[in-house]
């Protein structure tokens, strides 16, 4: 195996260590070094790519067979008997023997064929693990309310994914709405001080919770008439950075609309929703969310809007999720400046993004999850990740689950049910939910690695699940949807990232 060292590895390492760790084959110190190098060393990604050409180029190869003439001019030997032999005794050794050279030349093979088919670059299959998921004790009235329309009523905090925020009114419409926290997995929950508000027609109230800080939330109140959507004139939105002890009202009309909050210092970063005539748009606010300033002005310009957004350490470095309304594909844009510029980054068109935690100082990890609904039998899912902030990619194996259904399933009608991606982990491992079985299964595939590893079914036959950065490695949580749970109150799950 070759020595030759990687050009521009950091690390230095060679060919045949990187193979060595690929294929299982280093102990256990060697793995970790090496794994947490492969995430951000873009050389090695390089060479990890060409392996997987050489890799694919093997696997579709057909399994030769064994040539006819062979056994053709074999079989007038079979009845003559070797000098000093027996004609039976002859007739049996000969036959035996040549039988198994042609087997053990077939069988080899097979044997390889086989093996590449199967494993795809020699690795074995990652045992499976069963998460110790953590069923949260939901209040009753919150339990009660908690349905597939208004699921924002209990947000986790994607920062640390212990917090959890629940608002509650009383059933018809309520005086005070009630906003509970738990701070330990929604094990245990408590009110925290009441709302600034008095009203008897109270019907809707929901929360958004700051994606960076998690004492930062916002909550909106409504009072629409029975079945209809909340206006401008019939909403009170409200805002607490410090987890509920006291609130501040937001004067902005638009407010309510706001679906994703990140606040970096003293710049909070929101998507809008739009409403009433108003765009949606991603604003920035320097004062605490009393105005704002629209920075997606290059982007809407596109003929698409924002979509969703994540924010790096410093607080000026943004990616962006765009789209049109109506298309399933995504883009991908950049801003170094907090939004004053942007650039669109060289990434795959794809349905889906996951996008690790930024560190300070490194550059983005970003992985695109593609899924083709529009034959009758589904293209494999595909999936191709980058380490430099979306400047290079390179396709990872996709997680291609069978669609259990004996009917068309509107959207993905025959073929592979969309692998949904959860999240980049911390540690480089892509995290993603194979949606054909019931209930839905968790998967990760570790940094440089080609076999899926399952994580076991999900505590929930419908939910939504989501991963949060921190503590340690980072924490699993699953959150029921519309559905009836054998406990009722029991409607969150988490799990600590093993």
């Amino acid at each position: 195996m070759s020595q030759q060292r990687i050009q521009q590895c950091p690390l230095g390492l060679t060919s045949a260590e990187l193979s060595s760790w690929r294929a299982q084959g280093v102990g256990q110190a060697d793995a970790r070094r090496i794994e947490a190098h492969v995430r951000t060393c873009a050389a090695c990604h390089a060479h990890l790519a060409a392996y997987d050409r050489v890799d694919t180029v093997l696997r579709t190869q057909r399994l030769p067979a064994p040539p006819a003439v062979g056994w053709q001019s074999l079989l007038p030997q079979l009845g003559k008997p070797h000098a000093g032999q027996t004609p039976a005794r002859g007739r049996l050794v000969h036959h035996l023997a040549i039988a198994a050279a042609i087997f053990l030349v077939v069988a080899g093979f097979a044997g390889i064929f086989i093996r590449l088919s199967a494993s795809g670059s020699g690795q074995a299959t990652p045992a499976p693990l069963a998460l110790p998921w953590l069923g949260g004790d939901v209040p009753r009235a919150l339990a009660d309310q908690y349905t597939l329309t208004n699921w924002n009523r209990l947000p986790v905090t994607a920062s640390d994914g212990e917090t959890f925020y629940g608002c509650e009114i009383a059933s018809g419409g309520g005086t005070v709405p009630e906003v509970w926290v738990s701070h330990d997995r929604a094990v245990h929950w408590k009110m925290v001080h009441a709302l600034p508000i008095v009203r008897s027609d109270i019907r809707l109230c929901y929360l958004v919770v700051d994606m960076v800080n998690p004492a930062i939330i916002e909550v909106v109140v409504a009072w629409p008439p029975v079945g209809n959507r909340p206006t401008g004139n019939e909403v009170a939105s409200f805002v607490s950075y410090n987890g509920g002890t006291s609130w501040q009202a937001l004067a902005d009309t638009q407010a309510y609309t706001i679906t994703r909050l990140a606040t970096h210092q003293e710049t909070t970063y929101a998507l809008f929703g739009g409403s009433g005539g108003a765009e949606p748009h991603l604003m920035a606010s320097a004062n605490r969310m009393r105005t704002w300033h629209t920075i997606d002005s290059a982007l809407t310009a596109t003929g698409q809007r924002v979509l969703d957004f994540v924010v790096g350490p410093g607080g000026s470095a943004l990616l962006a999720q765009v789209g049109k309304d109506g298309t399933p594909t995504r883009q991908f844009w950049a801003s170094g400046d907090g939004g004053q510029s942007w650039t669109r980054l060289p990434a795959p068109t794809a349905e889906q993004y996951s996008v690790q935690a930024a560190q300070p100082g490194k550059p983005w990890a970003i992985c695109a999850g593609q899924y083709d609904t529009s034959r009758v039998e589904s293209a494999p899912n595909r999936v191709f990740c980058s380490t430099d902030g979306g400047q290079h990619w390179i396709e990872r194996p996709g997680l291609n689950g069978a669609l259990k259904v004996s009917v068309p399933v509107a959207g993905h009608p025959l073929g592979r049910a969309p692998a949904y991606l959860v999240a980049l982990a911390g540690d480089g491992a892509l995290i993603a939910l194979d949606q054909g079985p019931t209930p839905p299964v968790l998967y990760r595939l570790a940094a440089g690695a080609r076999v899926w590893q399952s994580l076991g079914p999900l505590p929930l036959p419908v939910a939504v699940v989501g991963y949060s950065t921190g503590p340690g490695s980072g924490m699993l949580w699953v959150s029921g949807a519309g559905h009836e749970p054998v406990e009722p109150q029991r409607m969150i799950f988490t799990a600590r990232y093993p």
